[in-house]
Order: structure tokens, then C-alpha cells, then sequence
């Protein structure tokens, strides 16, 4: 798709609107990304910077820097480095929680010097718990190609970069010795050394991915404009993908 006429001032746009998609993250968690967004671009001889935020059933935003290269006959060349970060707004559909619990169970008879039998009884244990809602982050480089006419655009092309859950980096581990002494006629008896343990790993799943991208929007006229996106793995074992549909109004 050609570029607007290069002018010697920065042409900056603006919308706002309503979106409704799916992200599956590197962790196989999936979570809505359904809201009102608001975003923005600036354009200057051929370089753009674009952004965009969501607040909905997820909290997030897009940011992405490139330049445009005009190929003619309504094509063209996109090259660009692009950020984005979603964190999962609704505990019910996207939360994980991670829990560890250790205990220990003895019961012991034991025969003092005057023929008494002692019993000695012990229970005891400990839980460790790690909550977190679902999230995606994502940094890659991106080359895409569009075209279409005025009133229909469309995009495909490639990224690649690393993304991670967000999941905390927690890791509890903890082991306890113990030594439970009882006294009986004058003298301490030994009567059994316990030990317990108990942990939680987890870490962000973050990888390397490749995706392809797509990318239409439609002119609906009156500055409306209907768009949808996708991103789709090609090398990613997690098989994480986002993709998106939604109505934006121009405001500027």
C-alpha cells in the first residue's frame, strides 16, 4: 500500500474503539483481551511510531517503531521493531496458583528405666502457596507487506522475537531438621530426628518464537474502520498466538 504524500511536517492520527480477542501465552495459558483501546500514530518522511492501549478483561499496550518503504501500485514495505505487554484483568478465567505442602506424622512408645512407657505423639507440616494472574510480553522485529486500496487494506508478514508469561520467578524451597528429646528418670532420650521439606518452582517460560502476520482493516466510512489481526506461530513448541477483531472511530 502506498504511503500518504510525504510532507515536511509530522502527520499524526488518532482513534479510539472497542476490541474483543484471545492471547494464548508461552506458558499454554489462555486469557481474553476484551476492552475499550485507544491508540495513536505519527508519520514523518516514511519513519512512524505507533501505540496503543487496552483496558478491559485485560490490561495492556502496543508500542512500535519502523519505517515505511513505498513500492508502487498501492504495496509497500514495513520494517519495524514492536513491544507489547497484556496482563489478565479477570481472576476467574486467567489466574494459577502453585502450592507446596509437607507434613510429618510420628508416634513413638518408648520404656524408661522404671518400666514406665512413654508415648510420644508428633504432627506437624507446612504449606507454601504462589498466586499470579495470566499474562503475555513480547519483543520482536517485524517485516510486513501491504497492500490493498484505499478502503480495504490488508497486511502479511513475518516476526520474530522472545516472549515470556509473566509469571513471577518464584522458587520456595525449604527443609527443616528436627530433634524431639524427651526426659524420663533423670535422663534425656533421644527420640527421632525429622526431617521435611518443601518447594515451588516457577519461572516465566520465556522463548524465542517466529510468527507469521496478518492484518485487514476496512474503511466502514464517517471514520470508521473495522480491523482485525493475528499473530501465528511458525516456530514456537508453546504454539502461543493472539489474535484480535474490533471497530475504532478516527478522532483525529
Amino acid at each position: 500500500m502506498a504511503d500518504p504524500k510525504i510532507t515536511n511536517k509530522p502527520q499524526v492520527t488518532a482513534y479510539a474503539g472497542i476490541e474483543a480477542g484471545v492471547i494464548r501465552n508461552s506458558a499454554k495459558e489462555n486469557f481474553a483481551m476484551t476492552g475499550a483501546i485507544l491508540g495513536g500514530e505519527v508519520n514523518y518522511k516514511g519513519a512512524f511510531a505507533r501505540a496503543q492501549v487496552l483496558g478491559g478483561t485485560a490490561l495492556g499496550a502496543d508500542a512500535e517503531l519502523g519505517y515505511k518503504f513505498d513500492l508502487g501500485r498501492n504495496m509497500g514495505l514495513e520494517l519495524s521493531a514492536k513491544t507489547q505487554m497484556y496482563k489478565n484483568q479477570v481472576s476467574a478465567l486467567g489466574s494459577t496458583t502453585e502450592t507446596s505442602a509437607n507434613s510429618a506424622v510420628g508416634e513413638h512408645n518408648i520404656v524408661n528405666q522404671n518400666g514406665e512407657v512413654i508415648t510420644v505423639n508428633q504432627s506437624d507440616g507446612y504449606n507454601y502457596s504462589s498466586t499470579w494472574k495470566y499474562g503475555m510480553q513480547q519483543t520482536g522485529l517485524k517485516a510486513q507487506l501491504n497492500f490493498g486500496s484505499a478502503k480495504t487494506q490488508f497486511g502479511v508478514g513475518i516476526e520474530g522475537g522472545t516472549r515470556n508469561s509473566l509469571r513471577p520467578t518464584v522458587s520456595y524451597n525449604s527443609e527443616i531438621n528436627q530433634t524431639i528429646d524427651v526426659k524420663s528418670g533423670g535422663k534425656t532420650i533421644d527420640v527421632q530426628n525429622l526431617s521435611r521439606a518443601a518447594a515451588i518452582n516457577v519461572d516465566s517460560e520465556s522463548r524465542g518464537y517466529v510468527d507469521a502476520t496478518l492484518k485487514a482493516q476496512h474503511n466502514l466510512g464517517k471514520g470508521f474502520a473495522l480491523k482485525a489481526e493475528a499473530n501465528i506461530p511458525v516456530i514456537d513448541k508453546s504454539k502461543a498466538f493472539q489474535a484480535n477483531v474490533g471497530i475504532t472511530y478516527r478522532l483525529k
